[in-house]
C-alpha cells in the first residue's frame, strides 16, 4: 500500500469515527484479494482501538483469541 493510500485510509477512518466495533472489507490494490479489517475499542479505554487484519472474520477472531490468551 502506498503512503498516499495509507494516509487516505486513516483519514477515512477518522472522518467516519470508526473504531467502536466496525468491520471493513477492502480489495488489496496489488492482488485484488479481499482483506478484512476490524476495529474494536478497548473496554477500559474507549479512546484506544485495537485493529485486526485478516483474510476472513474467522481468522481475525482466531488472532484476537490468541492475543487475549497471551495477555
Amino acid at each position: 500500500m502506498t503512503e498516499r493510500k495509507r494516509e487516505e485510509l486513516f483519514t477515512f477512518i477518522r472522518e467516519h469515527h470508526l473504531g467502536v466495533g466496525e468491520t471493513l472489507f477492502f480489495k488489496c490494490p496489488h492482488c485484488n484479494k479481499e482483506i478484512v479489517v476490524e476495529f474494536k475499542a478497548l473496554e477500559l479505554d474507549p479512546d484506544t482501538t485495537e485493529v485486526y487484519c485478516g483474510k476472513s472474520p474467522e481468522k481475525i477472531e482466531d488472532k484476537r483469541s490468541r492475543a487475549e490468551k497471551e495477555a
